[in-house]
This record gives C-alpha cells, sequence and structure tokens, in this order.
C-alpha cells in the first residue's frame, strides 16, 4: 500500500495561477489618477503638494495597520475614528494638567517627563479600550462590529466630557513628527510622520509573514474552529489584534492632531471609511488567502483554511500532534477535514503539512 502522503494532490498553486488581473487594479487606478490630476493642474507635482499627500497619508497608513490584523482575523472595528480623537484629546488634556499648559499658544512647554507621560498615557488608554472591545466580543459572543459601535461611542463620549468641545494643543514633539521632516530640496521635504508611518508598515508586514502571531492571525481568519482544534487560542488572537488595532489608531490620532497644532472634535470624521478602503485596496482577505474561488462564486478554505497558512506561512511546531477526523464548518461555509497532521504526517525539517480536500 504507497504512503498516504504519495496519494495526496499537491494543491500548491503555480505562479501563473496567482497572478490575477484584479491585484493590480491599486496600481493601475493610482496611475490614472496621478494622471489626470497632472493635466488637470499644473501645480499637482509641486513639492508643496508632495509634502502635503505624504503629511496626510501618513495617518492613513499608521492606522490602517493595525486595522488589516482586525480584517484578516475575519473582524471588524468601527471605533478607529473616535479612538483615534479621543488619544488626540486625552493628550491635550494631560498637557493641561500635568504641564499647567492650556488652549492658549503662549504659555511654556513642560518638561520633558511630562510630554512622555502626555503621549504614553493616552496610547496606554487607547490598548485599554481595544483589549475591552477584544473581551467582549470573544466572551458576549456578539459580532466585534456591535461591540466596537459601541465602544466608537463610548470613546466619543469621554472625548467630548474630557474637552467640552473646547482646543487643546499638542506637545511640541507631537506638532514636530506632525509638521517636520528632512529637507530634500527646495519646498520638498520627507516628514517624520511618512517615515515613522514606514516603519510601523514594515514592521506589520515582518509580523504577518515570519512570525508565530502573524501565521495564528491568517489561520483565525480562514476557519477559526479549525484553528483553534489545531491548538491555536483564536481568542487570544482576537484580543491582541483589536488591542492592536487600537494602539495604531491612537497612534493616528497624535499624528494628525500634531499635523493641525491643535485636537478638536471635527477631528478624524472620515479616517474609518478611509482606513477600510486603504485594507480593502490591499486585498486583506482572510478567507481568499488560503482558499480558492468555486464555479458558484463562493469562496471557501481548502480544508481548513490553513492550506495557505501552513504552506505559505510554515505552520509551527504546535500541530505536531494528532487530530482525528471531523468536519467543521465556520461562518457558514462548509469545509471537512481530511486530517490534521497526524504521526508521521510531519515533517519537522521543513515544517511541511500534507492536507487533503474532501
Amino acid at each position: 500500500m504507497a504512503p498516504a502522503s504519495d496519494s495526496l494532490p499537491d494543491s500548491t498553486p503555480s505562479i501563473r495561477s496567482r497572478i490575477d488581473l484584479a491585484d493590480f487594479a491599486p496600481i493601475l487606478t493610482l496611475a490614472a489618477l496621478l494622471v489626470f490630476f497632472s493635466l488637470a493642474g499644473k501645480a499637482f507635482f509641486h513639492p508643496g503638494t508632495i509634502t502635503q499627500v505624504l503629511e496626510q497619508g501618513a495617518v492613513l497608513g499608521i492606522v490602517s495597520v493595525g486595522l488589516t490584523f482586525v480584517l484578516l482575523c475575519g473582524e471588524i472595528d468601527l471605533s478607529v475614528g473616535f479612538m483615534a480623537l479621543w488619544t488626540a484629546c486625552l493628550c491635550g488634556v494631560l498637557l493641561k494638567w500635568l504641564g499647567a499648559s492650556g488652549p492658549d499658544r503662549g504659555q511654556a512647554d513642560p518638561s520633558p517627563v511630562m510630554i512622555a507621560l502626555a503621549v504614553t498615557m493616552p496610547l496606554i488608554a487607547a490598548v485599554a479600550l481595544g483589549w475591552l472591545s477584544g473581551v467582549l466580543t470573544v466572551t458576549s459572543r456578539l459580532p466585534s462590529f456591535i461591540i466596537t459601535l459601541s465602544m466608537m461611542y463610548i470613546a466619543h463620549g469621554l472625548a467630548l466630557y474630557l474637552t467640552k468641545s473646547e482646543q487643546y494643543r499638542m506637545p511640541w514633539l507631537i506638532e514636530r513628527i506632525g509638521n517636520g521632516g528632512f529637507l530634500m530640496a527646495r519646498n520638498l521635504k520627507l516628514p517624520y510622520s511618512a517615515l515613522l508611518a514606514g516603519v510601523i508598515l514594515l514592521i506589520g508586514h515582518l509580523v504577518l509573514q515570519y512570525t508565530r502571531f502573524g501565521r495564528y492571525v491568517y489561520m483565525t481568519g480562514g476557519n477559526r474552529e479549525a484553528a483553534r482544534l489545531a491548538g491555536v487560542r483564536t481568542n487570544r488572537i482576537i484580543v491582541a489584534s483589536l488591542a492592536l488595532c487600537a494602539l495604531t489608531a491612537g497612534l493616528g490620532g497624535l499624528v494628525n492632531a500634531g499635523r493641525l497644532g491643535s485636537v478638536t472634535l471635527d477631528q478624524n470624521a472620515d479616517l474609518l471609511l478611509n482606513a477600510v478602503a486603504l485594507c480593502r485596496a490591499g486585498r486583506h482577505e482572510p478567507v481568499r488567502r488560503g482558499g480558492r474561488d468555486h464555479a458558484d462564486g463562493d469562496r471557501r478554505p481548502d480544508v481548513v483554511g490553513l492550506e495557505g497558512g501552513a504552506r505559505q506561512n510554515r505552520l509551527d511546531r504546535q500541530l505536531h500532534a494528532g487530530i482525528p477526523a471531523g468536519s467543521s464548518s465556520a461562518r457558514g461555509r462548509s469545509c471537512s477535514m481530511a486530517y490534521l497532521p497526524a504521526a508521521g504526517s510531519y515533517n519537522s525539517q521543513n515544517d511541511e503539512i500534507r492536507m487533503t480536500n474532501v
């Protein structure tokens, strides 16, 4: 009798099959917009315009990193806009309380220790609210849509209560990050905020592609029940992703308030929709990754939705224990589990997992 591994079909997609014309749609759309605006306005490629685009896009890029983790988990966070506002408002209020510096710009800046407290404490508060959203999502069994919608109004109410609709200044450090930069040429500079966004984007990419947590995020979004049976603590992954999303939202809110020089209640109104659109433009679809398109248009994950995570992200050694065959369903999409790695089917040299579709 031939070994089980010899009878398994090779479902690894070829390079040609991975190429999808829709993947290039954002790039082609951006190129078309650049050509149109360059012809419509002569000053579009002015150095000052490029600097402003980099400063505004940096905020959106920072917020989208954390939201990507949430979307890959199959969840949604509707509170990113007001979470960013709450963080900036708390920073402005703490700057007044700790440094005896109110909305009046004429007063001296507080000490570096006070500035550090005024910046870090709002970020910690944002992470705490994101953690609370995650805990409520996994314990109450309610959709994250409902939980984060409630958190959105909570954050807005907290910001309104703290500021009393007043305008507060930001620490000089935040203003420097939001408006400063390296002078590259006349009227052209590389903003500090764009560099910060680039670093955060790079960290997010490395975490998703080369860490255990990143693999677990993909697995949780692909098929949560099968990932749980494989030993992944999916609830912790969801809580951590929502807390991370709140952290990046708060950091983006601070950078945006620093760019504007102060914080008011009308900031970040459209941040949520723009961030979600940016994530969708990057095609961050948890079911599509590790899944395949069927003739009926339904996208179902292969086996347990883990094939993409196992083959592309190299499943770690936690999955070496055998799990009996069974069946599971996730989010209305039926999938069968022939087997997860059992004795003799796990290769510790290259972490390759052999799986088959039923």
